[in-house]
Parts: C-alpha cells; structure tokens; sequence
C-alpha cells in the first residue's frame, strides 16, 4: 500500500513539473530566437518563431518581431496569416490591418494595400476620439498624409462636427506646405475656441516665412475682422502677425484703432512701443508713446510714456547714426519741458531719470560739458535721492569732471561710490572707473592691481573689461631693460585713451601717431591700429577704419586683438555697411579662427540671425 502511495505521488511530482520545464523551454527558445533576430540571423531565427507563434500568438512583442522576420526572408503567406489571425482576434485594433496594407505594399500589390486603408477608414464608426487619433498616427508615422487627413475628416463626420478636428488636419496641411489650407484650418480651430489662441499663434509662427505667407492670413484675418467685428481674437492675432514680421508702424496702427474703440488708455501701445525699442525701432517706439501722451495727463500711462519717449529719442541718437544737429537741439527743448512738468507734478523719479539723461546729452553730443554738470550738482545738492540714483548720478558727474579737465574732482566721486554700496554693481563700477582714472595718469601698477580685483565682479561687462585691461598692461609693459621704454609708449598710449574719452579726437590721433615717432620699439602698433580704426568708425570714415583692421589681420592676426579687428570689421560690414554676406564670412571665420574667442558666443548668433534662422531654436 505504501509502495502505491510513494509512486502515485512521484507521478504526480512529475505531471507538476511539466509545465515548467515547458515554460523554461519556451523562454530559452524566445531568448535564442531573440538573438538570432538582433544578429539578422533571419533563417535561423523563423525556425524558433515558427514554433514560438504557434504557442504564444497573442504575445505582440513575440508577434512584431515574427512579422519582421518573415517580410525579411520574403515569407509572405505565412505572414499575412499571422496578420489575419491577429486581426481576427482583436479586430477593435488598427494597427493589424495597417501592418497587411504595408504588407500587401512590399508585395507589389499597391490596390489591396489601398484597399486595407480605406478598410481602416471605413472600420471608424462610433464616436471614439482615442481610436481615430490612432488610426490617423498610424498614416502619419508611415508619412501617408492624406490618409490621416481622410481618418480626422471622417472624425469630423462622427462627431457630426466639421472643425473637430481643425487643428490636427491644419498641421498636416502645414508639414505638406498647404500654408493657405493650414491657415483656414488654424482659423476654424479659433472659430471653435478661441482659447485656442496661444496654441495657434505656435502653430502659424513656424509658416510666416516670407511676404506672401504674411499676405495670405492677412486676408483671411481681415476678412474675419470684417464680419465680425466686436470678436477681439482675430485683431489679436492680426497685430501679432505684424510683429513677427517686426513690421511695428502697421501693428502700432491696428492697436490703437482697439484702444481707442475699447479706452484702453494705451495699454497695449505701450507694450507695442517696448517690443519696438527691443529691436531698436525707435521711430515706430517713439510715434507708440506719443499716442499715448495724445491721450492727455489724467491717462494712466502719461507721464510712464513721456519719460519712456523722451528715452526712446535719446537711444536714436546715442546707438544710431539717424540724426541731425537739430535733433539734438529739439531733444534738449522736449527734456526741459517734461522736466518742468514732471516737477509741477511731483514725479520724483521722472525728474532724477531725465536730468541724468539731459546731463548725458550736453556733455555727449552738444559737447557743453559745463551745463552737464551744473545740472547733476544741482540734482545731487539740492535733491534727497535714494542711494542708487545718488550713486548713479555721482558716477555720470565723475566723468563729466574728467571730461572737463578736473580729474580730483572725478576721483573723488568714483570713491564715494566705490564705498557706498559694498558688493554691488554700482560700487565695482565705481572701483573700475577710479582704476580706469589711474591708468589714464600713468599709475600702471595701482590700476592692474584693481583690474585684478574686479576681473571676478558680478557684473560680466566690468569683469570683461577688467581683465581686457589687465592684459593689455601686461603685455605691452614688458620687463627689463626696454621696460622703461615700454612705460613711457604706454603713457603717451593712455593719454591718448584719455583724449579721445574727453572727446578731443584731433589731439588723441596725433597721441597715437606719435608713439611710434617717439618711441620707436614700442609694441603698441596693433593697439594703435585698433584705436584709430575705433575712432574712424565714430567718424563714419568706414573706409580707413577697415583699412587698419584689415592690417591688423594681416599683421598680428596671432596676437590679442586679432579677434577683436575681425569682430569689428563683420559688425561694420553688418551694421554700417549693409554688407551681409561679407559680414556672414567674417562671422564664420572668426568662429573657425578663434573658437574660443569671447566673441564667438555673439557672432554665432549674428551668423545665425543674417542666415535667417529662428534664434529660439
């Protein structure tokens, strides 16, 4: 009896274990047919398939890469059963009868293969947005564009709905460069919610390519404008579609029909004006704040928009080249006149801000220095100011006092700053101006010991200029016996500097020129080449000024400012010149010559924007 027990239960131990054994047997065949297939093992790998399929065909990994094997080895029938019987079993899922269309198409057999598309059109019938969105990704990752435009319009027809689909079709119009179609499409997405309109506006920017693209919605737009005009989202859209293009004066005047439709009190104008200002359209800037000044002294942003105009007509004219004598004069006259009203009204901040700006304009570009420092003693003496706007205006009184010949006077500001506010930009640029003050006056060795300091500010603008003139002093003072030599050169060198900051142009090139007639072994030529060439730019004499750069180039194109004359030259040739492909070139070439430049950063983008790129990307 016992005997019977034992192996009754030793036959039963042996039936458990079968299964597993199976399974285990299963896997090592999946694993082996699996590794056949990542070495393109084809023949070996179908013989495993084969078998596996037959166990495990609702597997889809196991199904997916059985497919491929058998469309490598051209295996055909067997794969269109494989693909039948997957169809036949969850007949819900579209992916099956795509994977017989492609297959029907590398059989040569175009009709079936279009047959089973329009088959998977036909299947869509209820009102299911998750099988629809995947019938139609299933065209688009194959690139069948039109077949995934025909499953979202029959979308649109089960939803009893012809726009609900309007922005994906819209996007598939975009990426066949259907850019009117898309355009419509992207219209009809806002006649259905113009929520929508942010996600729109990210769509149409990648298609405002050229004029006629611009032309097109323009249109359309008007067009919606027209029938309906108490709906503000195809205006919104229109003045945005003139900014894309920077066209400021036309989104300016579309803007302030809606201001004044909706008193708005210039709202958006201003907003217009500052986009204006960023990309340096400063008559566009300038004619948005006077619509807003028009709006009279009780609306909001008068006396914001008269301070902001007044700066916008002081930037044309200290980063143009656009303006006249009488500019200046009419310039002046508008600052006094705000000055005197912005008083009459208590606006504190108005007034530090515009006779800082009125001062900078005297001593600057109608060069009566005198009046530029009666104004900020008057402002700084007779005026509490918090201690930023104190610190500010000591430091533009500073350099009106060096300007004016009363260097103590100067240095005596820069360290009052210096020591006014500890860590902070304004102290480091105190710091620097009094380093720069005593390299103008020869103490060589106090201002490169502060330009060493200040190579680690905060500021990248201070700690850049800094370490520029730290190099230089140490590069061009030498040691030595021709240390004295190199002393002197670089004396007369910095008195120059110090001429053409005082804006005496005739005396700082006839400096220049005559270091290498006092000091002929100097090594200061290259720096002489590059300050001549700064001034002739000033000048507008563009001519000589690439004459000296392109002498750099050839001279000392290994030394320090070889980098800075090919800068120098391409933003002439772009800014100056109007000479873009010459200054893309040079761009190019100082990024090949010079990858590590500080400048490489800047060309490269200037490369870019002059190539016509979206710098966003």
């Amino acid at each position: 009896m016992l005997k019977k027990l034992l192996l009754g239960t030793w036959v039963l131990l042996v039936l458990a274990s079968i299964p597993q054994l199976s399974l285990a047997q299963t896997q090592e065949d999946i694993d082996l047919a699996d590794a056949y297939y990542k070495n393109n093992e084809m023949e070996k790998a179908v013989a495993l398939y084969d078998k596996i399929y037959a166990k495990k065909s609702d597997d889809i990994g196991i199904y997916t890469k059985y497919l491929a094997v058998l469309r490598s080895l051209k295996q055909y029938d067997k794969a269109e059963k494989a693909i039948k019987k997957q169809i036949k079993n969850r007949p819900q899922e579209p992916a099956f009868l795509f994977d017989l269309a492609q297959l029907y198409l590398q059989m040569g057999n175009g009709k079936k293969s279009d047959e089973q598309k329009q088959l998977l059109i036909k299947n869509l019938k209820n009102p299911d947005d998750e099988q629809i969105r995947k019938t139609a990704k299933l065209f688009l990752e194959y690139g069948l564009l039109d077949n995934a435009i025909e499953a979202y319009e029959k979308g649109n027809k089960i939803f009893n709905d012809e726009n609900h689909y309007a922005y994906e079709i819209g996007t598939i119009y975009g990426k066949q460069g259907k850019i009117a179609e898309l355009f419509t499409m992207m219209l009809k997405v806002l006649d259905q919610n113009p929520q929508q309109l942010q996600a729109t506006k990210n769509v149409l920017q990648n298609y405002l390519t050229n004029d006629q693209a611009m032309l097109d919605l323009q249109t359309l737009l008007f067009k919606k404008i027209q029938h309906d005009p108490n709906d503000l989202t195809y205006p919104d859209l229109l003045i945005w579609s003139y900014l894309q293009r920077k066209d400021f004066e036309s989104a300016l005047e579309q803007v302030k029909a809606l201001d004044r439709r909706f008193k708005e009190e210039g709202e958006k104008v201003m907003e217009v004006a500052r986009l204006a200002t960023e990309e340096k359209d400063y008559d566009a800037a300038a004619n948005a704040y006077d619509y807003v000044i028009s709006l009279g002294e009780n609306a909001a942003n008068y006396y914001v928009a008269r301070n902001a105009s007044l700066k916008v007509r002081r930037l044309k004219i200290t980063q143009t080249d656009n303006y006249t004598e009488s500019d200046l004069k009419a310039l002046k006259k508008a600052y006094l006149s705000a000055i005197a009203d912005f008083d009459k009204h208590h606006r504190r901040n108005e007034v530090i801000e515009s006779d800082r700006d009125l001062a900078e304009l005297e001593a600057l570009y109608l060069h009566d220095v005198d009046t530029a420092i009666l104004i900020l003693k008057d402002l700084i003496d007779n005026n509490p100011l918090e201690i930023h706007a104190l610190c500010k205006a000591k430091l533009n009184l500073g350099d009106y006092y060096l300007i004016s010949g009363e260097p103590w006077e100067a240095t005596l500001l820069y360290s009052q700053v210096d020591k006014a506010l500890p860590g902070e930009e304004l102290s480091e640029l105190g710091k620097f101006k009094n380093a720069k003050w005593s390299y103008f006056f020869g103490d060589f060795e106090w201002a490169q010991a502060q330009m060493d300091v200040l190579k680690s500010s905060t500021s990248d603008v201070i700690a850049n200029d800094a370490l520029d003139l730290s190099i230089f002093l140490t590069e061009n003072l030498g040691s030595g016996g021709d240390s004295i030599v190199n002393s002197n050169a670089m004396k007369q060198f910095a008195k120059a500097d110090l001429l053409v900051f005082q804006n005496k142009i005739t005396a700082a090139l006839a400096s220049y020129d005559s270091i290498g007639i006092n000091y002929k072994e100097n090594n200061l030529a290259d720096n002489i080449a590059f300050a001549k060439a700064n001034i002739f730019i000033e000048q507008k004499k563009y001519e000589e000024a690439v004459s000296l750069l392109d002498e750099i180039g050839l001279k000392w194109s290994d030394d320090i400012l070889g980098d800075d004359a090919l800068y120098t030259k391409a933003e002439l040739f772009e800014t100056k010149l109007n000479k873009k492909k010459e200054a893309m070139d040079l761009y190019s070439d100082l990024l090949v010559k010079f990858p590590g430049s500080t400048f490489a950063v800047d060309a490269r983008k200037r490369f870019r924007a002059l190539r016509g790129d979206k710098l966003s990307e």
